[in-house]
């Protein structure tokens, strides 16, 4: 990957934005990304769930699962993972549950009082 190519640590929102039981909805490279604060850990997800690419700006939160609004598919917040429906789905339909997709996450850090955001899977940064 050419080094313009590289995904890069953005500031998004200072921390003062985002206390804890917060939300609020960034732009990354024309992305709406979600930021969550849950008892002061910091989750950072593309804002379109897999399902059926509706916007999970409004989504419940609760017992570190992400609740979509429009079909109530769950996802973890520690993975992205989708629990719901993948926990209800019978063993004999298994190919169910490989079309379930996870969440688009993204990496996220403090630095000072800013909000960094990079697409997960870009080169970690030394702190």
């Amino acid at each position: 990957m050419a080094v313009e190519d590289t995904p890069r640590w953005r500031p998004v929102a200072a921390t003062a934005e985002l206390p804890p039981g917060h939300r609020r909805v960034v732009e990354y490279d024309d992305r709406r990304v979600l930021l969550l604060n849950v008892d002061g850990n910091l989750y950072a997800f593309e804002s379109v769930c897999p399902h059926q690419a509706f916007p999970l700006d409004d989504c419940s939160v609760s017992a570190g699962r992400l609740e979509c609004p429009y079909h109530q598919y769950s996802y973890r917040l520690d993975t992205g993972e989708n629990d719901y429906p993948a926990a209800i789905y019978p063993e004999h339909l298994a190919y169910l549950k490989a079309l379930l997709q996870p969440l688009t996450r993204f990496q996220i850090r403090v630095e000072g009082d800013e909000i960094m955001i990079s697409p997960d899977g870009a080169p970690r940064e030394s702190d």
